[in-house]
């Protein structure tokens, strides 16, 4: 589960949506991720969303 973008808490679906689109196609985030409990942070980049259909 993401609880984190950049150190800021996501609280929520919507606000992680909302965080994700705030930044650019190619930026790099941090993310805070629990997983079997521990909460770890990754590194990723953003890319474009492919198209639907």
């Amino acid at each position: 589960m993401i609880v984190r973008i950049d150190g800021e808490r996501v609280g929520s679906a919507e606000s992680l949506v909302a965080q994700v689109r705030e930044r650019s196609t190619g930026d790099e985030i941090e993310l805070g991720v629990i997983r079997d409990g521990e909460e770890d942070a990754y590194t990723v980049t953003l890319d474009a969303r492919p198209d639907e259909g």
